[in-house]
Formats: C-alpha cells, structure tokens, sequence
C-alpha cells in the first residue's frame, strides 16, 4: 500500500504545480491551460482533487514510504499537500459563492500571490521525493 500512497502523492505534487505554473507558463504550455480550465469548469475534477488531496495527507501521515516514522510520516510532503488543498477550496468557494471572506480565504490569498514560488518548490519537491524515496524526513 506504501508503493500505491508513494505514486499518488507524486501525481498530486505533479499536478499541484502544473496548477499553480499555469499563469506563468501556460502560454508555452497549453496542457496547464486545459488543467485549470478542467479544475476550473468540471465539478468531479475540483472534487477529486480537494478530497483526495484530504486522504493523501492522511495516508502519508499515517502509512509514510519506509523506513519512515507512523504519526510523522513523509512530514514535507504532508506539509506540501496541505497548502494545495487549502488553494484548492477557496477556489471552489470563490466559484460557487462568489468573494467570501475566511481564513482559507485569507490563506489562499497569500498562495495566490506567492503562486509561482510556491510551483516550483512543489515541482523540486516531487522530485526529490521522487529521486530519493527513502527521504522520508525530508
């Protein structure tokens, strides 16, 4: 089950930045484009994303790549999964309710202008964690 957390976490960072460098690079690449605009338009799409960035950072937490610590697991990675579901609600809340104010407000707004720092350092995360599973501090 580790392997299968392990693959799924990676596709969620990899999407996450694709996500968050669409802005800044989806003029060069028009898949980013089509990835907000799905995230953006198609409701299962927003859904699958936030639920399932929820129980990928349950499972890291609970069940991390070996050799890593039950209750700490792959801590960065959780920590990272964390923001991007954060974004990802207030985008959803935006769309359905129009300007609301809130906390998860409030912090999707520092993501948002802090987006293309924020993609790459999840970009260099995944593949650390990619290059270096056994990484699971880090």
């Amino acid at each position: 089950m580790m392997s299968q957390v392990y693959f799924l976490e990676l596709v969620y960072l990899t999407i996450g930045s694709m996500m968050l460098l669409s802005d800044t690079h989806g003029v060069k690449f028009p898949i980013l484009l089509s990835l907000r605009y799905a995230f953006r338009s198609v409701s299962w799409v927003r859904h699958l994303l936030i639920e399932g960035g929820c129980v990928l950072g349950i499972l890291s937490i609970f069940f991390p790549y070996e050799p890593g610590p039950p209750l700490l697991g792959d801590f960065l990675i959780t920590v990272t999964i964390f923001p991007l579901v954060v974004w990802y609600i207030a985008i959803a809340r935006r769309q359905a309710h129009g300007r609301v104010s809130g906390i998860v407000d409030d912090a999707a707004s520092v993501i948002e202008r802090n987006k293309h720092e924020l993609g790459k350092a999840v970009f260099v995360i995944a593949v650390i964690h990619f290059l270096f599973p056994m990484i699971v501090l880090l």
